[in-house]
């Protein structure tokens, strides 16, 4: 998805990851600014408006459900969620 982003000249100020490695290197390629492990820094930076969610399945719903929680809009890719109570969680945080 960064290559498309970056085509639509988005302004990605961070990309996360579990170990930070894929995120330095991403982040160098695409010439984002900040790389970083730390999820719920980006959550609450008030310039972070969206985030984009490209992770492992397992973590799709609760990633999407603390997004919400933290006023974010949020892209995810399928599958949103793998349990029925992330999904619940996931309602919960909208409404």
């Amino acid at each position: 998805i960064l290559p498309c982003l970056a085509k639509a000249d988005a302004k990605i100020k961070y990309i996360v990851s579990s170990g930070g490695l894929s995120s330095t290197t991403l982040a160098k390629k695409y010439n984002v600014p900040n790389s970083t492990t730390d999820f719920d820094s980006v959550l609450k930076d008030e310039e972070v408006s969206g985030v984009v969610i490209t992770t492992q399945h397992g973590m799709h719903g609760w990633m999407t459900t603390q997004a919400l929680k933290a006023g974010k809009d949020v892209f995810v890719e399928k599958p949103l969620a793998l349990k029925k109570e992330e999904l619940d969680s996931i309602i919960e945080a909208v409404n």
